[in-house]
């Protein structure tokens, strides 16, 4: 197989523009699942929106983990979240949208239970957006509005939203080939070098 980097397609690990990057998963979805249904592509932006609510959950009550682990698992989520909005928009033969970083909102001190519950709040407006989008399908404006929710999210924590997304396509993502190896997507060697990374978020925390 030739696996030589193009611009726009599934080998290219950075795409110059989040805009190509949408392409290049169009790409990889369609090499690896075929042409997909926008329904299913709801249900993970939901699946990941729960996972994001779990790790806030467990964040707070201090179990599962320490706050490192947990914020790994937010990240997961959040870059999750990102990659499937772009499959949602694709299936709409939508462009993903411009966002840039929320340099107005200054990140929280959560080791006070104002900035808590502040994160709290920002998880729970992504999951309601993320509803939003299944009780009203289709709407590209929608899915908009839940990229600028975890934008807020993002800016609240210190994380550059952008970089989560790259890190996610290019760690996560783009290395998996779920036609040849449908038990988790990797080669035996590469799934063993991937291990250090946790719960499969990035390895390290992308900060703005």
């Amino acid at each position: 197989m030739d696996t030589t980097q193009r611009k726009n397609d599934r080998h290219n690990l950075e795409p110059e523009t989040l805009q190509d990057l949408q392409v290049c998963l169009y790409d990889w979805q369609n090499y690896n699942f075929g042409k997909q249904d926008n329904e299913r592509v709801l249900l993970g932006i939901c699946e990941e929106a729960g996972e994001l609510c779990h790790a806030q959950l467990k964040g707070e009550q201090d179990i599962r983990g320490d706050k490192k682990k947990h914020d790994e698992e937010m990240i997961d989520a959040i870059g999750d979240m990102m990659i499937y909005s772009m499959n949602y928009l694709s299936g709409m033969k939508a462009k993903f949208p411009s966002f840039t970083a929320r340099e107005d909102v200054e990140k929280v001190d959560e080791s006070e239970e104002s900035g808590v519950k502040v994160v709290r709040r920002a998880v729970l407006s992504a999951f309601r957006m993320a509803g939003k989008i299944v009780e009203s399908p289709n709407q590209e404006n929608l899915v908009r509005q839940l990229v600028h929710h975890l934008a807020y999210l993002c800016a609240l924590k210190g994380w550059d939203l952008e970089k989560i997304v790259r890190l996610t396509w290019k760690v996560e993502v783009a290395p998996r080939d779920w036609k040849k190896f449908p038990k988790n997507g990797r080669a035996p060697e590469a799934h063993a070098a991937a291990a250090p990374i946790p719960n499969g978020a990035p390895a390290a925390q992308p900060t703005a």
